[in-house]
């Protein structure tokens, strides 16, 4: 589907509409993400149609987007009505593997508080995650993600 905020026709990012679409708990993580030059180059990417390893992913991963975005939240304790609502998802990246589609890791990144701090934290946790990961389907991809922290 289209992101109506995403208008690539016109080369247009509406970033009040975007933080509108997201949960009031998660926008200030948003407002300080898309301050950061790494987001301004991926929206200018974006717009610009660019096609690289995320268009890819994207692509590849749109499957399991969906299906996740037709999970709904059945916790105890609420209505019916407020049980069917979508579930929002927490930021995280995704790591598909393509030996079995169907298998995938949550990383969480930390805190995004200013840019030089969040790289730093996140090639520790990285690295950490690295060395203990099992699972020779998803190293490939770690080791990817670190190597584009250690170039921002």
């Amino acid at each position: 589907g289209t992101l109506p905020y995403l208008r690539v026709d016109l080369r247009r990012f509406n970033k009040q509409q975007f933080l509108e679409s997201i949960g009031p708990c998660n926008r200030p993580f948003y407002e300080k993400v898309l301050n950061t030059d790494m987001c301004k180059q991926f929206l200018e990417d974006r717009l610009s149609e660019k096609v690289d390893y995320w268009t890819d992913h994207e692509i590849r991963t749109r499957p399991y987007a969906k299906q996740a975005s037709q999970e709904v939240d059945m916790s105890p304790g609420l209505s019916h009505r407020q049980q069917m609502k979508p579930m929002r998802k927490q930021v995280s990246v995704t790591t598909f593997s393509s030996l079995a589609p169907r298998t995938f890791e949550i990383l969480r990144l930390p805190p995004l508080n200013d840019t030089a701090t969040y790289v730093k934290h996140s090639l520790t946790m990285l690295n950490k995650t690295i060395e203990d990961c099992r699972n020779p389907n998803f190293r490939p991809s770690y080791i990817y993600m670190r190597g584009m922290f250690l170039a921002a």
